[in-house]
């Protein structure tokens, strides 16, 4: 376990409340945790949090300012305050090969990746990017679309069997947490809990929940594009009516597949399959995890 001060950073457009009333009483009341509430815009204040720090891990949801100058203005205040590593706010599948505007909420990170890409080609800072595929919640949840327990049913676009690589949001923070504790982790690390596919993952309902499902096949590869261009142009101002086609489509294309792991580089990390994941909720909860998390 390193020794240094690590920084947290957490700002959700979500969050109603205050960060004091939103952390959990066991950190709150430990002595070796401090919490210091200041504006994201506020330059010299994110300093003062900063001072000493060896790690800082970045873990804001929000408006494209907030992911995009917000982040720039961390960044230069871990420079000047000579933090040696950045944990960028990416939690993410691969979003490097996608061009800007496919899916504009990683646009930002785009930004975001390239940006710390020319700092540490310089050796201003030690960028760490740590990506997951899919979240585990969101690739059952009725986000995606794809099981719904209701009418005990499973649709689908393209064959069934593309991949999916997903990651449970435990597993994820667990694998963070073990990379914050060496200071040798750096760059790009891909944290996979399991593989599968949407066909896979009815299987694996109907053996967890002894249930049997109906399949429906959607469409094409093709047929999810159109539908996703036609829902973007019916309801542009409307993300959240069509970000769950446009994931669909840029997952199973293959575009965004982290093509392989680093679970290894922390011995005593494991992550949770998907058939163990499916264990600890129960067929009703599945369509509303995603949302849940999202609260967190």
């Amino acid at each position: 376990m390193t020794n240094g001060r690590v920084v947290i950073a957490g700002f959700s457009s979500l969050w109603l409340a205050s960060l004091r009333q939103r952390v959990d009483p066991i950190l709150s009341s430990d002595s070796r945790v401090t919490i210091h509430e200041a504006d994201a815009t506020n330059f010299e204040n994110l300093r003062k949090a900063l001072k000493g720090a060896t790690t800082f891990v970045c873990c804001y949801l929000g408006e494209d300012s907030l992911m995009v100058e917000g982040q720039k203005l961390l960044i230069d205040a871990c420079i000047t305050e000579q933090v040696p590593r950045y944990f960028a706010s990416d939690y993410s599948f691969d979003f490097r090969n996608l061009k800007r505007d496919k899916l504009p909420h990683k646009d930002c990170q785009i930004d975001i990746y390239e940006h710390l890409q020319q700092l540490g080609k310089h050796g201003k800072i030690k960028p760490v990017h740590i990506l997951n595929g899919a979240f585990a919640e969101a690739f059952v949840s009725a986000y995606m679309g794809i099981i719904d327990p209701e009418s005990k049913s499973l649709h689908y676009w393209g064959s069934g069997e593309e991949v999916w690589e997903v990651t449970t949001v435990e597993n994820m923070a667990e694998f963070t947490v073990e990379a914050i504790a060496n200071p040798g982790a750096t760059g790009l690390l891909r944290v996979q809990g399991d593989f599968t596919s949407a066909l896979h993952l009815g299987r694996l309902v109907e053996d967890v929940y002894d249930v049997k499902l109906r399949y429906e096949k959607l469409g094409s590869l093709e047929d999810l594009y159109k539908a996703l261009q036609e829902s973007k142009s019916a309801r542009p101002n409307e993300p959240f009516a069509w970000l769950g086609l446009a994931y669909n489509y840029h997952i199973i294309n293959g575009q965004t597949l982290m093509r392989g792991n680093d679970n290894s580089m922390f011995p005593d990390f494991r992550p949770e399959t998907l058939k163990e994941f499916l264990k600890t909720h129960s067929l009703p909860d599945l369509p509303n995890l995603y949302a849940a998390t999202a609260k967190m």
